[in-house]
């Protein structure tokens, strides 16, 4: 009479473990990557920033951590941010699925660009709750695209995918990435 129980239990403690590593993986590629990344609630509290976002927050810009709140070091940029932050929440028509660009740095600073992305309700969203924006700051030094290995392990990609993806994410055409993967040999 026992056994069904036990073994909906296990299922059970099985998914939540499967949860957890899937979490696990989403905030690793996270804290890997090289431009700064923020996942925020809909007032623009910070819920997690990735290393280089906490780089940015110490040194003082193009973004700041005030009181536990993204902002940007530019005013007028600010309100801004938040306002796309509050939409992206709110999973407006007018942010789109595709997110805005704003510009964020301060007069006199190397150019910036704040990306807000809505979390859309499915895997990451739910990896990410209570988080509905992820905001990813693009500036002159921003570097290093994702490992070929990441964006395997995350996409399912096989190796000639991921080289060609990174390879359109550097610039290239499509058809001149894949032309240049197909001539790669893998060993």
């Amino acid at each position: 009479m026992l056994s069904p129980h036990l073994r909906r239990a296990s299922l059970i403690g099985d998914l939540l473990d499967q949860g957890r590593v899937i979490t696990h993986l989403y905030r690793q590629a996270l804290d890997h990557l090289a431009v700064p990344v923020v996942l925020t609630h809909a007032n623009g509290a910070i819920l997690h920033a990735n290393a280089a976002a906490e780089q940015m927050f110490s040194a003082q810009g193009p973004i700041l951590s005030r009181n536990g709140l993204l902002q940007a070091q530019n005013p007028v940029a600010a309100r801004a941010l938040l306002d796309a932050i509050a939409s992206a929440a709110s999973a407006d028509a007018s942010l789109g699925a595709r997110g805005i660009g704003l510009p964020v740095s301060a007069q006199g600073q190397p150019p910036a660009v704040a990306y807000v992305l809505p979390l859309t309700e499915g895997t990451a969203r739910a990896v990410f709750r209570p988080a509905c924006a992820a905001v990813f700051i693009s500036t002159t030094t921003s570097a290093s695209p994702l490992p070929e290995a990441v964006l395997i392990t995350l996409f399912d990609l096989t190796p000639a995918e991921a080289r060609v993806l990174l390879r359109i994410g550097g610039g290239l055409s499509a058809s001149r990435a894949r032309r240049r993967s197909a001539s790669v040999k893998t060993p």
